[in-house]
């Protein structure tokens, strides 16, 4: 093994190195991941407010009604929608291989494949972006 170093990063890794645009998409795909964890098990929680009765279920939802739980709704969106779009990507160039170009001899200067992909990401995060606004729009109509 000596010319390959054991990654010691462990966590860290998520954070150290050179942060181009293709490691803050991973960054943030890893953390859109985990709020949405975090959601679901807060979703639970409120939902199995349910089974304590009626009187239970009305308390609960008067306190996650309101502009601030609005709002967090909102946020829930974006992360999401950020999740699947770049989860999207992620599947079409690591699954398909599509957007990766041609192989290069690993010589120096090293070629990546980057510019095959930043497209890709663009165009995903455009699209998501609208999809952003449309939704947007649609939540501050409906109060």
């Amino acid at each position: 093994m000596g010319r390959f170093r054991e990654n010691r990063a462990g966590f860290g890794g998520w954070f150290g190195g050179r942060l181009g645009l293709e490691k803050w998409a991973y960054f943030f795909q890893r953390i859109t991941g985990l709020l949405i964890y975090l959601y679901l098990l807060l979703h639970i929680v409120v939902t199995g407010s349910r089974a304590f009765g009626p009187d239970a279920w009305e308390r609960t939802m008067q306190a996650v009604s309101g502009p601030v739980f609005r709002f967090l709704e909102y946020l829930l969106i974006v992360v999401i929608t950020f999740h699947a779009f770049n989860g999207i990507r992620l599947i079409v160039t690591e699954f398909f291989g599509w957007a990766l170009g041609r192989p290069h001899r690993p010589v120096y200067p090293y070629r990546t494949s980057l510019h095959h992909q930043r497209p890709l990401f663009y165009t995903l995060m455009v699209l998501a972006f609208v999809f952003l606004i449309i939704t947007a729009w649609g939540f501050l109509a409906n109060p």
